[in-house]
């Protein structure tokens, strides 16, 4: 019992934040696509530029052009779906039953270097638009 109420917290927000994204993706390709502020006013790729379309190819099946569209998302979200499961399996479980990897201060700074990079070579070429 004292498992399913440390649960239910968790499986009810990945529930939430679920059908949140599934209708954000469904809703703006139903509308014509959804307009990054950034872009739109000051015409410049942001690091999340892309993603709703590389995630909307993702659940159609279609890797290649999700990687066309956003490819830090389309290589990114394995392994944070890995991480996150992860978790949540040893949350249920109350032990470790998956390791977690122990995240250090470099390789925040390393994430970092790798999302500067990305968005500053998508704005400098014509190749991603």
């Amino acid at each position: 019992m004292k498992t399913l109420r440390k649960l239910s917290l968790p499986i009810f927000l990945t529930c939430v934040a679920g059908i949140f994204v599934y209708a954000y993706i469904a809703l703006g390709f139903e509308n014509g696509g959804i307009t990054c502020p950034l872009n739109a006013i000051f015409h410049l790729h942001c690091l999340t530029c892309g993603t709703t379309r590389a995630a909307y190819s993702i659940l159609c099946g279609n890797f290649r052009a999700a990687f066309y569209y956003n490819a830090l998302f389309t290589v990114g979200i394995v392994p944070f779906i890995a991480v996150t499961s992860a978790y949540l399996v040893n949350v249920t479980f109350g032990r470790k039953v998956l390791p977690l990897p122990k995240i250090r201060l470099w390789h925040l700074f390393v994430l970092l270097g790798i999302c500067v990079a990305f968005t500053v070579f998508r704005n400098l070429t014509d190749a991603i638009y």
